[in-house]
């Protein structure tokens, strides 16, 4: 079909044909969806399919959100949106994001997703290495690279507005059903070096009940922490490790319960204090 269509070299033809069926008769993306999902993989179709995108086709949403669950789905959706211009579809932008960046780190293809989260409104690179509380951070738009929790039936998380443009952290949690569990985690992109971990307020000492972790992302591996709050060690990020996970943990061995604040946390840099971090 529409691979013959390139071989022919007549694609932007059977794409009308695609578009006015799509527009005509809402049941044919049933089937046409599927076709066109696996073919955007194909750089030529895909450069035919920005107009479509630019313009607004009335299907194009539904065929972009079809496209996150095919193979490599969501590589391709990202290349075509981009392909496009953030001036022209920024509302198509927004209501994807979240699911493609979800994708894209998932699998791994983090330079894509860099491209594709700095084509977001208000979007920039120091943000990425940046873990405080902000209205930004928490933005759901931002995907894994803004703060998102994890839910569960016997712990709480809640942001609230405080000054400056901040919000405030809340922890509430039934401890001994917990156990330890991830409630809060957030994908950075930390430049290598030594970094010291600020928490405000700080824990108490002797307090194992939440505790911050950093693990190094990688393709298809899923490495052990690199770092874990509460010990004192500075978090060295080696140049292998260019993206990291942080997560907030609840747990300990007592069985009463935790409600806590936290009004700001922060890695500040140190290496002129520690030796370099090495590969």
């Amino acid at each position: 079909m529409i691979e013959r269509a390139v071989s022919r070299g007549d694609v932007a033809a059977t794409l009308a044909h695609y578009d006015m069926a799509l527009r005509t008769s809402p049941n044919s993306k049933q089937l046409l969806f599927p076709i066109l999902s696996a073919a955007i993989a194909d750089p030529t179709i895909r450069q035919d399919l920005v107009p479509y995108v630019r313009h607004g086709a009335p299907w194009i949403g539904g065929f972009l959100f079809n496209a996150l669950d095919m193979p490599g789905g969501a590589s391709s959706a990202a290349e075509l949106l981009l392909a496009s211009g953030r001036k022209n579809n920024v509302a198509l932008l927004i209501d994807l994001a979240p699911g493609l960046l979800t994708h894209l780190v998932g699998s791994g293809d983090f330079p894509l997703a860099e491209r594709l989260f700095l084509a977001l409104p208000k979007a920039d690179a120091a943000m990425l290495a940046d873990p405080s509380f902000t209205m930004r951070t928490t933005d759901p738009v931002y995907g894994p690279f803004g703060w998102r929790a994890i839910e569960s039936a016997d712990a709480s998380i809640a942001f609230e507005p405080a000054e400056g443009g901040r919000r405030r952290l809340y922890v509430s949690a039934r401890l001994g059903a917990v156990g330890d569990q991830i409630l809060l985690q957030r994908t950075l992109h930390l430049p290598p070096g030594n970094y010291l971990f600020v928490q405000q307020p700080e824990a108490k000492t002797g307090e194992n009940s939440i505790t911050w972790r950093v693990t190094c992302l990688k393709a298809g591996d899923s490495s052990a922490p690199i770092w874990t709050s509460g010990n004192d060690s500075p978090l060295r990020i080696v140049p292998t490790c260019g993206w990291q996970r942080l997560e907030l943990l609840v747990g300990s061995d007592r069985s009463d319960a935790v409600d806590a604040r936290i009004d700001r946390i922060g890695f500040a840099r140190a290496d002129s204090l520690l030796p370099q971090a090495q590969p």
